[in-house]
């Protein structure tokens, strides 16, 4: 039997969940997150994308669209299905009520666990965290309800980053949350999600996806890609960028070897080194992939709107 005739059991992980799916050893990484987006009611899969771990290493790497699984080294678990991280890899902003319900709740799943797990540094102030914290307990538990939700059956749950959970005592936190969690009564789950994502998208590292990158004088920056365009940062501090432009002041990206190159309409061109080509072309993705997906989001609003 060809490799490319038999198939592939995977296991795919969420932020809330986990799922089996069955793949070719040639689909690409855009067939298999078709199949998985499809499972689980996401629409908008050019906005997912799928991370894999080599065995020898705990850097997650992404499966690109055009990628197949012949010939790669992946973690496999104890069943022996290849290990895929199910994420949210270019992030819309701002929110829009015409997204499906399953990327909503895959962006609000991802989303709290990395403020919770201090993945987002620096997180979200004491104030917005109890605010957050107490939006999670309507989207968990639906409406407030003071036989059950009192502070002895809350007060096990990790609502806050570890950074905040020491400022006062826990049960005195957990009736500040339960206070402002009385006041969201009648939001659906999803409204819930949807203003709890309201308030971490203010956060100015929210949905930016951070590359290492020299500069012609070999100083060592990061660009940050996003929805709003590219951005640089000194290395030592990636939330106020010392350089950004818009995807419309950009007319292309490209790269040679190890040189990446930032095009500008109007302004001289950027110009910087990684330390691979490889890297170069995670780059070019990343950049791809989130003036794709925003040009995509934009027209399927519009699509919307319009019946």
């Amino acid at each position: 039997m060809s490799s490319a005739s038999r198939t592939l059991p995977i296991h795919v992980k969420t932020d809330d969940g986990e799922l089996n799916v069955t793949v070719k050893p040639d689909d690409t990484g855009r067939e298999i997150i078709h199949k998985v987006c499809d499972t689980l009611g996401i629409q908008e899969e050019y906005c997912m994308g799928l991370v894999y771990y080599m065995d020898e290493s705990f850097r997650g790497l992404w499966l690109e669209a055009d990628e197949t699984l012949i010939g790669r080294k992946m973690a496999h678990n104890k069943e022996n299905q290849i290990v895929f991280m199910l994420r949210v890899r270019y992030f819309p902003k701002p929110l829009r009520a015409q997204m499906s319900s399953g990327l909503i709740k895959t962006i609000y799943s991802q989303v709290k666990n990395d403020i919770l797990w201090e993945k987002l540094s620096p997180g979200p102030s004491a104030g917005d965290s109890i605010t957050l914290a107490s939006f999670a307990c309507q989207a968990r538990f639906g409406d407030y309800n003071p036989g059950q939700h009192t502070v002895s059956n809350l007060e096990h749950i990790k609502f806050l980053p570890k950074r905040l959970e020491n400022l006062k005592d826990k049960k005195d936190t957990v009736e500040e949350i339960i206070e402002r969690y009385k006041d969201h009564s009648t939001l659906t789950q999803e409204q819930a999600q949807i203003e709890f994502l309201k308030i971490a998208q203010k956060l100015p590292n929210f949905g930016v996806t951070y590359h290492t990158v020299s500069n012609n004088s070999q100083t060592k920056l990061c660009l940050g890609i996003s929805e709003r365009g590219i951005s640089t940062y000194s290395a030592d501090d990636k939330l106020h960028p010392v350089i950004k432009h818009n995807w419309s002041e950009i007319s292309k990206v490209e790269y040679k070897n190890n040189r990446f190159d930032v095009c500008c309409k109007t302004e001289a061109d950027e110009n910087y080194t990684t330390d691979s080509w490889e890297e170069c072309r995670r780059i070019l993705q990343t950049s791809v992939g989130y003036h794709t997906a925003q040009k995509q989001l934009k027209r399927n609003f519009r699509l919307n709107y319009l019946h």
